[in-house]
């Protein structure tokens, strides 16, 4: 395989992983969050609203690191096609 074709191999990989990474608004670690959320408030403990509990936080930054990364893999793969376009 040529260097060439490796790099846009590569360069398309990223860019599927990315696209995949990238998900919807609500992601599911944010979704299990809440589901541990509320299920510590039917346990008598825990805060009564289920937009504040600490899991549902802590699913809301790994979304959030999860969108980052997904654009860091989208911009390396731009960067990566722009190398090896032989049109340039």
């Amino acid at each position: 395989m040529t260097r060439a074709r490796l790099s846009l191999t590569l360069a398309l990989t990223a860019l599927a992983g990315g696209l995949i990474l990238q998900g919807c608004e609500r992601g599911p670690a944010e979704k299990a969050g809440e589901k541990l959320d509320s299920a510590i408030e039917q346990a008598g403990g825990g805060p009564k609203d289920l937009t504040d509990g600490p899991a549902e936080k802590a699913g809301e930054k790994i979304d959030k690191a999860t969108k980052d990364a997904g654009a860091a893999v989208n911009s390396a793969a731009d960067k990566a096609g722009a190398a090896t376009d032989p049109n340039k």
